[in-house]
């Protein structure tokens, strides 16, 4: 396939509709420079597919529309078409790009995408970057690029480059296969657990079905034969029971006649009693009074003898409380030390960062400023060694017309004054606008350092706020698991004794249950611990309706043989409150909290329940108040602190560590919403932090912005500034010229008039122009050396605005330092204020201790008074007593005998009564047997004892009791077992089809990714076999080419890395004839175009690609070297075709077809087909004219 014609519309210059026909194999474009001749190229690079506006010397793409002139409207569109042709099929492909940026792309008239337009390319050995298209000023990219950007040009000749798409296609599918397995295997690994779990708890719930089958026919067998045995014992002991009734009733009889009299003798002795009592009270209230008073004498007396003893207690909490200051006031100092010094370290910070960023000019600007220098030099003397060519020129021709018109002369001389005063007065005006433009750009500069910097500081803030955000995840994690956890084990009852678990999971069945203690209270989370501690094992207590229900409960209890439970009663429960002078003396205790009943929330019907638990149980803050109260209300009540150390009633104490891990629902039901409260703090933290996250992001995609409009704006103006520099360059050479210009001409006049031989003024200008050559070589080397210095500068730059924003990030981490500080500051001054309160109620109490011994001697003398006094009405009601129980004691006698002989009726009545009794016992237990196995066949089997009563049949009646043992071993066997799922087997099924689902999904996609992986290696293979046939075919052609091209020399292709076939880079090699092997870079540039010249041959020899493009790529070459090429590319014609772009006569002469891009009108290019011989007869005066120009 050959390109056989390319169809512009609305694309850049080209405003009309615009055909290039290419009927032959060497096309040339010719014309003056800025007529649109690359605009050609541009347009075939475009419809190659090319997304760079800056590949198309654009800013944007929309660049490529043709924009309009003065005269001629701008389109809205623009279009390019090339056809294809192999002489008999042709393939048209159309690129179309509108002004609003949407794009088109078509294959013979129909709607395509770009990738399908991209591989067609591939198909036919082209794409954007192909080596067969090489733009203008670009032929020394291919011999100056990297070694591994060389690689490029070697793919594309040997093919390769689908094979590279379809391994990157076949890489994103392996990714993506890779990504589906990833979530397949997390998938898969959650459903192997389940299934694992599940497959045991199937295997459980088998063998449970198996043994409660068997354990069925065994127990109801078993019931069947007991009822029938205790049946028949039942019927003979009634007949024992009714016999013993009838002896039981006679002694009843004589047991009443000896009541009766008893009864007379014991009211005489309640008279009597009434009265000994009255004396015996008062005589108790003396010797009450009595052992207070005394008590009292002995208080005072032990005061006296530990006064000494409390002093020195006082006096060492003093000493106590003193040192424990001085260490607070140690640490304060040392904290203020501190901190002092983290301020010391900011202010250095600050210093340091002040002198960086009010340093002297950065070194990069210097290089700059040394670099614009030297180029304003080399320019210059640019300019001088024009001048002095001119010069030259004009002293030989002025040799030659020595009879030129001095008349002429001077009239030049004096319009190029005027042209003069105009050019000065414009160099002025831009000068000023240049120094402008310099300041506004120092300030754009640091506007966007400030930008940068600040850039730096919100990108930390964001990693900081990231960095929160995850630990914040992972903390939520750990406390939903938690949560859950506890969730379930609540719901399971899984903190419940296993009677409790019993009672709670049958509630709907078993008629007025109503809840476990621990399931109806609520209370704050700080008291959890206290609470729990005080209700303990009672916190499982399960409250009821009435003592019927609790004793159908104990029933079912010991039918299901599930352990024991305390009921609560609600009309049995009573309420327990505190002593009401127990309560005055601790409510306005230094520590007490409250009475542990009123920290409890609950509901109104359960008030007597939660009084009964805790209504004598008292609730402080900690162990020194729980030892001092214990003591004032004399050890009566429990006392519990809030980390749950008990001081018991009586005065032991029981504490210590409390177990984390037991199983107390009360404590985990607090955890559980300490869980909840937690996790709501967690969330919102999480949301705050994730609208910092947010505000952040915003905030830097404003300083993303404002930097990137900062850098659009900073490049304008350095645009701006260029321009204006070149400008400025500009018009100083015009100055330079007009002036010299001027003085030559006055020179000129003079020698006119003196016709003075002006050989030896050439001489010395001839001299002149050889001492500006060596400098302008001078001058090229030190700015290459300058250049080389800037590169090196900018990387310091960088490290040094890195600093800067390291050194105000360790500022930010000092201040947060400095500032907790501050806090721990204050911390220890609330310290040592409350340590200076505490010192001066101690003073104050040591005052208190000195009681005068005046008052303590009153005390003993009056007290002394009041014990005689008590100790002679004592004696009086002593004799009193004793004249009492004389009397007393002949009733007595009387009551013994009477109670002797009922003493002797009643043991036979007990006796008679107890074996009636036991007899009753026995037919209780009978029934209650008969009744629990009836029941238990109804319960357990839900079956009747009629229904099953034929089971039991003369062939089995003998091997039943020996079911026992089954039935027992069954029930253990079924209690090892555990918990049950029953909808295990269910369950399982369920589950199993999805893991067999996803285990061949995951077989299905390893199998896929292993298919990826061979056919990535069989593409790997294909790649290094064409690319190292294709390489060396080029690197033996280009040796070939390049000798013919240079009538000598040596040229040479490497790889640079031999072992990495797959990403090596190509070393070139060239030594031109009569030099030695040296770096390419050495070349002068008419070498390094001629060597890409034979490079690009070298390709052409051994693919064929449908058309090469060569725009002016022999505009370094000499005529010989031109004429050279032009016979390569008649040669290489034959099988290749070439468009190219030309200036020189020795290529257009080699051409088939020219054609010529002409603006007719300003803006828009033309082209018209020419014949060659006009083109070289009219070319000198076209150049000739452009060069005026």
């Amino acid at each position: 396939m050959k390109l056989a014609k390319v169809e512009v519309t609305g694309f850049k210059s080209f405003q009309k509709k615009t055909t290039f026909e290419f009927k032959n194999n060497l096309i040339g474009v010719v014309g003056p420079n800025g007529s649109g001749k690359s605009n050609i190229i541009d347009a075939i690079r475009w419809v190659l597919g090319e997304q760079s506006a800056k590949n198309l010397r654009g800013s944007s793409m929309k660049d490529v529309i043709f924009s309009g002139t003065e005269d001629a409207k701008r389109k809205n569109f623009a279009e390019v078409a090339v056809t294809f042709s192999n002489g008999e099929d042709s393939c048209e492909i159309k690129r179309r790009l509108y002004r609003n940026g949407d794009s088109e792309y078509y294959i013979d008239n129909k709607r395509a995408k770009l990738k399908d337009i991209t591989d067609m390319y591939l198909d036919l050995g082209i794409n954007k970057e192909s080596y067969s298209i090489i733009t203008q000023g670009k032929v020394e990219d291919i011999i100056s690029s990297k070694p591994v950007d060389r690689r490029a040009i070697i793919e594309e000749a040997s093919g390769i480059l689908k094979y590279k798409n379809k391994k990157k296609e076949t890489n994103l599918k392996l990714e993506k296969t890779n990504g589906n397995l990833m979530r397949l295997n997390d998938i898969f690994s959650e459903i192997s657990g389940r299934y694992e779990i599940l497959e045991v708890q199937k295997n459980k719930t088998q063998k449970y079905l198996d043994y409660s089958k068997e354990l069925e026919e065994k127990d109801i067998l078993l019931n069947v034969y007991n009822i029938a045995e205790y049946q028949k014992r039942l019927a003979d002991l009634l007949q024992v029971k009714h016999e013993k009734e009838s002896e039981k009733l006679g002694l009843e009889s004589r047991q009443e006649e000896l009541i009766k009299d008893l009864e007379t003798i014991k009211n005489s002795l309640v008279s009597l009693d009434r009265t000994y009592m009255k004396y015996h009270d008062e005589e108790l209230e003396l010797v009450q009074k009595k052992e207070s008073l005394q008590s009292q004498l002995s208080v005072i007396q032990e005061r006296k003898n530990n006064r000494t003893l409390r002093s020195e207690k006082i006096n060492d909490d003093i000493k106590y409380l003193e040192e424990r200051k001085q260490n607070l006031e140690s640490k304060l100092a040392e904290r203020e030390n501190l901190n002092a010094e983290t301020k010391s370290k900011i202010q250095k910070i600050n210093k340091e960062i002040s002198s960086l960023e009010s340093g002297e000019e950065s070194k990069l600007e210097l290089i700059e400023r040394n670099i614009e220098e030297l180029k304003d030099n080399y320019y210059s003397l640019i300019n001088e060694e024009t001048k002095l060519e001119n010069s030259i020129e004009f002293a030989k021709k002025n040799l030659e017309s020595a009879d030129e018109n001095s008349k002429e002369i001077l009239e030049n001389i004096e319009r190029q004054k005027q042209v003069l005063g105009i050019k000065t007065e414009e160099l002025t005006a831009a000068t000023e606008e240049q120094k402008g433009l310099n300041e506004q750009l120092a300030n754009l500069q640091k506007e966007l350092d400030i930008l940068v910097e600040k850039n730096i500081l919100i990108n930390s803030n964001g990693k900081n706020i990231e960095e929160q955000i995850r630990t914040g995840y992972n903390f939520k994690s750990n406390l939903e698991n938690r949560k859950k956890f506890l969730e379930d084990q609540i719901n399971n009852l899984s903190f419940y004794n296993i009677g409790v678990k019993e009672i709670l999971a049958n509630k709907d069945s078993l008629a007025g249950v109503h809840n476990s203690v621990a399931n109806i209270v609520k209370f704050e989370n700080e008291y959890a611990v206290a609470i729990d501690i005080a209700l303990g094992q009672a916190q499982q207590n399960i409250i009821v309706e009435n003592e019927n229900v609790a004793k159908e409960c104990i029933n079912h209890l010991k039918k299901t043989n599930k352990g024991r439970v305390t009921f609560l009663p609600l009309n049995n429960i009573k309420v327990k409150a505190i002593a009401s002078d127990v309560y005055r003396t601790v409510v306005n205790e230094e520590g007490f909290i409250n009475i542990a009943e009123n920290l409890i929330t609950v509901d109104s019907k359960y008030k007597n329940i939660i009084s009964h638990l805790l209504g004598l149980v008292i609730i402080v803050d900690n162990m020194d108040n729980a030892n001092r109260i214990a003591r004032k209300i004399n050890f009566r009540n429990r006392i519990i602190t809030l980390d749950g150390q008990i001081i018991n009633s009586g005065g032991s104490i029981t504490g210590g560590a409390i177990n984390k891990n037991n199983n107390s629902s009360i404590k985990h039901k607090a955890e559980l919403d300490e869980l909840s409260q937690n996790l709501v703090k967690v969330n919102d933290k999480i949301e705050k932090l994730a609208d910092e996250k947010s505000l952040l992001e915003s905030q830097q995609q404003e300083v993303m912005d404002e930097i990137l409009n900062s850098k659009s704006v900073k490049e304008e103006t350095i645009l701006k500034l260029k321009q204006l520099e070149l400008s400025v360059n500009h018009k100083t050479s015009e100055i330079t010229d007009i002036k010299a210009n001027i003085e030559f001409n006055e020179k000129k006049l003079l020698e006119s008039k003196d016709n003075e031989d002006d050989s030896s003024n050439i001489i010395e200008l001839t001299q002149n122009l050889e001492q500006i050559r060596v400098e302008l070589r001078k001058l090229d080397e030190k700015i290459k050396e300058e250049s080389s210095k800037k590169q090196n500068a900018q990387s310091a730059e960088e490290l040094f605005l890195e600093k800067i924003a390291e050194l105000k990030i360790e500022k930010s981490k000092l201040e947060e330092t400095t500032k907790h500080g501050l806090e721990l500051i204050e911390s220890l001054l609330v310290d040592i204020t409350d340590i200076n309160e505490q010192l001066t109620r101690l003073e104050m109490s040591r005052d208190a201790e000195s009681l005068s011994e005046e008052d303590e001697q009153k005390i003993l003398e009056n007290n002394s008074k009041i014990i005689s006094e008590c100790g002679e009405r004592l004696t009086t009601l002593k004799t009193l007593l004793s004249d009492l129980d004389m009397e007393k004691t002949g009733l007595f006698k009387r009551e013994k005998e009477i109670t002797v002989a009922q003493q002797r009726n009643n043991e036979s009545l007990r006796q008679k009564t107890s074996e009636f009794e036991k007899l009753t016992v026995e037919q209780t237990k009978i029934e209650v047997k008969i009744d629990e196995y009836l029941e238990n066949l109804v319960t357990d089997y839900n079956v009747t004892y009629e229904s099953v009563s034929n089971r039991l049949t003369t062939e089995n009646i003998e091997e039943v009791p020996s079911y026992k043992d089954d039935v027992v071993r069954l029930r253990k066997e079924i209690v090892d077992l555990g918990n049950i799922n029953l909808n295990a087997i269910a369950e399982f099924e369920e589950v199993k089809e999805r893991y067999n689902f996803y285990n061949e999904q995951i077989t299905d996609l390893v199998e896929a990714k292993e298919k990826l992986e061979e056919t990535i290696a069989e593409i790997d293979k294909e790649v290094k076999e064409r690319f190292l046939t294709t390489f060396v075919q080029v690197a033996e052609n280009f040796n070939k080419i390049f000798k013919e091209l240079f009538k000598g020399g040596y040229a040479d292709m490497t790889l640079e890395s031999p072992n990495d076939i797959l990403n090596t880079g190509i070393v070139i090699e060239a030594s031109p004839p009569g030099k030695k092997l040296q770096n390419l870079s050495l070349l002068s540039g008419g070498e390094k175009s001629l060597t890409a010249i034979s490079l690009l041959f070298a390709i052409l020899q051994v693919k064929n690609p449908p058309f090469v493009v060569l725009d002016e790529v022999e505009a370094a070459l000499d005529e010989e070297n031109v004429n050279r090429f032009a016979k390569f590319l008649k040669v290489y014609s034959e099988h290749n075709q070439f468009l190219v772009i030309t200036h020189r006569r020795g290529t257009m002469e080699a051409m088939d077809t020219l054609y010529g891009v002409t603006m007719q009108e300003k803006g828009i290019s033309y082209i018209l087909e020419l014949e060659l011989k006009d083109v070289i007869e009219n070319f000198e005066e076209v150049m000739g004219v452009t060069q005026k120009s």
